[in-house]
């Protein structure tokens, strides 16, 4: 098992995200969505209902890729701080 390549609170990392992520964070988790490989349907739906989506795509993400973690620690990051998790999520991928 791995890691996310980069932590949760590493927002800034990449100012473009961060910028996207905290004015419009529902635009930064469709992008984290299609980055991921998901289909349009998820995408729309990642941007309309922000942030309660952002935990299973973060749990998705994690499975698919190996990553450590935990359901508990997704719905954590994901409801605790959407737009850290979705910047995490696009990042992974780029």
């Amino acid at each position: 098992m791995s890691e996310f390549r980069h932590g949760l609170f590493d927002c800034c990392g990449s100012m473009t995200d961060c910028l996207i992520g905290y004015c419009v964070p529902c635009l930064e988790a469709g992008m984290a969505s299609n980055a991921a490989g998901q289909n349009i349907v998820w995408n729309a739906l990642q941007c309309f209902f922000y942030p309660l989506l952002v935990p299973v795509m973060r749990y998705q993400v994690r499975e698919s890729r190996g990553i450590d973690g935990n359901i508990v620690k997704d719905l954590a990051a994901g409801w605790c701080c959407p737009c850290c998790a979705s910047i995490q999520i696009k990042r992974e991928f780029d």
